[in-house]
C-alpha cells in the first residue's frame, strides 16, 4: 500500500491511497493519481471523504482520535486505542515515550493501561506487536502477529490485552508513527476495511505529527507558565476538561472526591482565579491541557 501523503496534499491523494490506487508526487510537489476509485463501497467513500475534511480542522491529538474512532466504530466497528511515536531504535528507551507529547490515548481507555503496560515492560521488553510493526509498514491484525513465528518470543502482550477485554486489534504505522485500532471480538476485516481503517489511520497521524510539531517551536520560542502547578495538579485538570465531573475524575485516577477537590483547589489558587471554568480556559489557552 502506498503511503497516504502528509497533511496539505489533496484530498483526493487521501482517498487514492484507501482505494488502493498509485500516487506519484510530481517535480512541483502535486499527487498525481493513476486508476479508478468508482469501485470503492459508496459508505467507505463517504466515511473517509468526511473524516479527510474534518481532521485537518483539530487542534489536539485526543480530538484526533475521538474523531478517527467515531468514524472506525460507526464503519467497521472497531475502536481506536491511541496514537505514539515510534522507537527509532530497539535500545531507545520506553520512558522515551511521554504521554502528552508523543503517546496519546484515547479518553476512553482506562488511566491504568499505560502504567499496567509499563510494568509488563519492565519484566519482558518490547511486545510482539511493537516487534512486527518496526519490521513492517503494512497494517497488520493482532491475530497475525500472534502467528508470527519470528516474535513469537515476546507474546505476552496478548494476554495483557485479554486482561483489559481487547481481543484483537489493527496495527497500522507511517512514517515515525503508530495508529492503532483494537476490538473485544476476533476481526474478520474485508479488503476495503482494512485498506480504510489503514488510510484513516495515515490521515489521523499527519495532523497529529502536525500539532506536535508546532508545540515543540512555540515551546522552544517561549517559556510555559504553568503556575508552579505540581504534575498531579495539572493532570487533574485535564481530567476535569475531558471528563466534567469530579466524580468521574476520582474513578478515572483511583483517587478519592476530596483529593479532587484538593487538587482543583490548589490550581484555581496558583492560577488566581475563582471558578474551575476559568482555570481550564486559562490551561488551555497556554497549552498545558487538551479538550
Amino acid at each position: 500500500m502506498a503511503p497516504v501523503p502528509h497533511q496539505g496534499h489533496s484530498f483526493e491523494a487521501v482517498f487514492a491511497v484507501m482505494c488502493g490506487l498509485t500516487i506519484v508526487d510530481s517535480s512541483n510537489g502535486a499527487a498525481t493519481v493513476k486508476g479508478n476509485w468508482r469501485d470503492m463501497p459508496e459508505g467507505l467513500a463517504r466515511a473517509v471523504q468526511e473524516f479527510a475534511d474534518d481532521v485537518g480542522r483539530l487542534h489536539t491529538p485526543l480530538a484526533v482520535l475521538v474523531a478517527l474512532q467515531n468514524v472506525s466504530y460507526c464503519t467497521v466497528g472497531v475502536e481506536v486505542l491511541g496514537a505514539w511515536a515510534m522507537p527509532r531504535y530497539f535500545k531507545d528507551e520506553i520512558t522515551d515515550w511521554r504521554e502528552g507529547e508523543n503517546l496519546f490515548f484515547h479518553p476512553d481507555v482506562p488511566r491504568s493501561f499505560w502504567p499496567d503496560y509499563l510494568k509488563q515492560f519492565a519484566e519482558h521488553g518490547y511486545s510482539t506487536l511493537t516487534l512486527k510493526a518496526r519490521r513492517t509498514s503494512v497494517p497488520f491484525t493482532f491475530a497475525e502477529a500472534a502467528r508470527d513465528e519470528s516474535v513469537s518470543q515476546a507474546g505476552w502482550i496478548f494476554g495483557f490485552l485479554r486482561n483489559h477485554n481487547i481481543r484483537d486489534g489493527l496495527y497500522c504505522t507511517y512514517r515515525a508513527w503508530a495508529v492503532v485500532f483494537i476490538s473485544s471480538k476476533l476481526l474478520v476485516l474485508r479488503l476495503s476495511e482494512r485498506t480504510f481503517l489503514a488510510a484513516a489511520a495515515q490521515a489521523a497521524i499527519g495532523q497529529i505529527e502536525e500539532i506536535v510539531n508546532s508545540r515543540r517551536k512555540r515551546r522552544r520560542g517561549k517559556k510555559v507558565d504553568t503556575f508552579d502547578m505540581t504534575a498531579r495538579e495539572l493532570e487533574v485538570l485535564q481530567q476535569r476538561a475531558l471528563l466534567g465531573s469530579n466524580a468521574a475524575i476520582a474513578k478515572a485516577l483511583d483517587i478519592s472526591l476530596q483529593t479532587v477537590d484538593v487538587h482543583l483547589r490548589s490550581a484555581r489558587k496558583k492560577m488566581k482565579v475563582q471558578d474551575t471554568a476559568i482555570a481550564l480556559l486559562e490551561a488551555y489557552k497556554r497549552g498545558l491541557i487538551e479538550y
